[in-house]
């Protein structure tokens, strides 16, 4: 999940066992209406616990791609320039890397849920 001020502005739920991806942010603290990807109807993607995602953010929405290949386009539901925390939770035991690329130099946190 990725947070500012509290506000989780984009939780990514992969949901292996009904290949699906669940996406979903709050506002004032409440959960908002969830947004839901088939990994069947993906060609080409498959389903394998071991996968590369990308979070491409831009000024209105994150491109989402898993093993390269476009998946979705998240709108952004509130503002996300000050994300201040990546949090990677529940299923993910191995990550290779995780990478913040921001063009104005500010640092966010990384926290995996079972260092908090």
């Amino acid at each position: 999940m990725c947070y500012n001020a509290g506000e989780a502005l984009l939780q990514f739920s992969v949901l292996f066992g009904v290949e699906m991806i669940m996406l979903n942010s709050t506002k004032n603290g409440q959960w908002q209406v969830n947004e839901q990807i088939s990994c069947k109807d993906m060609a080409g993607l498959g389903f394998d616990p071991i996968f590369t995602l990308d979070f491409l953010a831009g000024s209105d929405l994150i491109e989402i791609k898993v093993n390269g290949l476009h998946v979705y386009n998240f709108k952004h539901r509130d503002t996300f320039d000050q994300a201040n925390l990546l949090e990677v939770s529940e299923g993910m035991e191995a990550i290779h890397m995780v990478s913040i690329n921001d063009s104005t130099q500010a640092t966010a946190e990384v926290l995996k849920a079972d260092d908090a």
